[in-house]
């Protein structure tokens, strides 16, 4: 039984390094996008729909984890600060979105 959670341990520690390290260039990737709308380049609608895919499978991944399986791992703060990361960078796209996306009214002459 010791070995099954020390493996569910080393897992879910994999998978929390991956997610963290995909929030992190997602949050480099919105920052980027950002600073291009900032400066008044064209519409990214097709970058904002890749990166809101991306977060989606984040958040899936950390859904599909039981809390029972993370509990036995010894690993709640992990996922806690993993989800974290997922909805900060969430926030950030709905942000970059509202804020820079075309207004309705644009093309009306």
């Amino acid at each position: 039984m010791g070995q099954v959670i020390v493996l569910k341990h080393v897992r879910l520690t994999k998978t929390f390094q991956a997610v963290e390290a995909a929030a992190l260039s997602l949050d480099s990737e919105l920052d980027g996008l950002s600073a291009a709308a900032a400066i008044g380049l064209p519409d990214f609608s097709e970058e904002t729909a890749m990166l809101r895919t991306y977060v989606r499978t984040l958040s899936v991944l950390l859904q599909a984890m039981t809390p029972d399986e993370i509990d036995e791992a010894g690993l709640s703060d992990r996922h806690a600060l993993a989800e974290d990361a997922v909805n900060r960078c969430a926030a950030n796209l709905k942000t970059l979105t509202r804020q820079h996306a075309p207004s309705p009214f644009a093309n009306i002459a």
